[in-house]
């Protein structure tokens, strides 16, 4: 089973080839102007570095958000593309599942914080049970004071929201509060690629109309002048 994964929620892209239990390439690339120029360039880029052609690949696996809002929707639209032209299943999953599923295993609660601009943060609540990753909490978009107050017990912060607001959730939440080492702020590909094949084993590919981003705000929409 070959699953190539696309990370595009935020301004790090990333695109990630997972081989049975091996990650053959991850590679990320930060980009300033927008995904649409670079991503099927990066994709290309990828699989001829691992002897593979995209008609290769048996699954494309997306990030679904929160995040850029246009980011995320070409991401999902170039991996639907994809689909529809190789007929292979496709599987979302949720950005903060990402963020949450690489950090090592750990008894505290683990708390991804993505920023969400306008003073808040989307995140929710992870508990490992026997082994595996549960979401505890519902989707967050939320303040800082209000995201403190789902806090019950010692939690690691990661992601880029947590480095932004470190200092404050530091002051509220005082021992509480715990942060992952920097190598844990960012999305990654491989992570959406290992969820994947999990995902997949269990569910199975879902139909392309199904799989849609996960926003939890609207787009801010500017009007049309005139």
């Amino acid at each position: 089973m070959k699953i190539l994964a696309l990370e595009t929620s935020s301004d790090l892209e990333g695109v990630a080839i997972l081989s049975d239990d091996r990650i053959l390439a991850n590679c990320q690339l930060r980009v300033d102007t927008g995904h649409s120029q670079r991503l099927l360039s990066l994709m290309d880029w990828s699989l001829s570095q691992v002897g593979l052609k995209i008609g290769d690949i048996d699954c494309l696996a997306v990030s679904l958000g929160p995040g850029s809002f246009t980011g995320l929707r070409i991401g999902l639209a170039t991996a639907k593309g994809i689909c529809l032209a190789q007929g292979v299943p496709l599987v979302g999953i949720p950005t903060l599942d990402g963020l949450a599923f690489g950090f090592p295993p750990t008894s505290h609660s683990i708390c991804p914080l993505l920023d969400a601009r306008r003073g808040e943060v989307y995140a929710a609540l992870y508990r490992r049970e026997e082994g595996d990753l549960e979401r505890k909490s519902p989707w967050l978009v939320v303040g800082i004071k209000e995201l403190a107050s789902h806090i019950v017990r010692k939690t690691i912060f990661l992601g880029e929201g947590a480095r932004i607001y470190r200092e404050e959730l530091k002051d509220i939440l005082g021992e509480k509060a715990h942060f992952a080492p920097d190598g844990w702020f960012e999305p990654s590909a491989a992570n959406i690629a290992w969820l994947a094949k999990e995902r997949l084993k269990e569910e199975g590919g879902k139909g392309l109309d199904e799989v849609e981003p996960l926003y939890l705000r609207r787009p801010k929409v500017k009007p049309r002048k005139g």
